[in-house]
């Protein structure tokens, strides 16, 4: 989250002299980019979405973490295990639009249908419900939840208590604390990407 990123960038900054960051995200990583240069910090960010490096800052290392890379393999292996049509809950972001657009694309060249996408303010919202609903209408064989951990685990959660039984595929964001909160016996044939990313943190 933004605000909690700046907070944690000024202590590290004005109370420990720190010069050197590496952070992991776009929303913290743009929110700090308004001061890292002024402040003369180095920033080494992960992210999915190449634009942190198109806004001019000079002191920011961008490691793109690629959707095409992970997302290609997730829906490869979903119509490998018979999933044909699904839809996409995706955050409205940079992040979820680009990630969207590879499983889109990907899915639909190997035959598959995408009967639904919705995007969504993952960070701020809370009740996804009534967009639910409206995917779960459409009978999809498989969701993929487009977004960071905290919002994916509460989109999967409400998903699941609407009675939506097909399969969920997630993206480099999933991870154990998702399965801790989600809850094992409701992942069944879940798909993830495990990444560099979510590896290293």
């Amino acid at each position: 989250q933004a605000a909690p990123g700046v907070a944690s960038y000024r202590r590290l900054v004005d109370m420990h002299k720190v010069k050197f960051i590496h952070n992991m995200g776009t929303v913290p990583g743009r929110a700090i980019m308004q001061y890292n240069e002024k402040d003369g910090v180095l920033l080494d960010i992960i992210s999915p979405t190449e634009t942190l490096n198109q806004l001019g800052n000079k002191l920011v290392l961008n490691q793109v973490v690629r959707p095409s890379g992970y997302d290609v393999p997730v829906v490869a292996e979903a119509w490998k295990r018979g999933c044909k049509n699904m839809c996409i809950i995706a955050e409205d972001s940079d992040f979820g639009r680009e990630h969207t657009q590879i499983v889109k694309a990907s899915f639909e060249k190997l035959g598959g249908k995408v009967k639904g996408i919705e995007y969504v303010q993952a960070n701020i919202g809370v009740d996804f419900m009534s967009i639910l609903t409206k995917l779960k209408g459409y009978n999809p064989d498989s969701l993929y939840v487009i977004t960071v951990e905290e919002p994916g685990i509460r989109i999967a959660k409400q998903a699941r208590e609407l009675g939506y039984r097909g399969r969920m595929l997630f993206t480099e964001h999933f991870k154990q604390k998702s399965i801790d909160s989600i809850g094992l016996s409701k992942l069944e044939g879940t798909l993830f990407t495990g990444s560099v990313s979510t590896l290293s943190s």
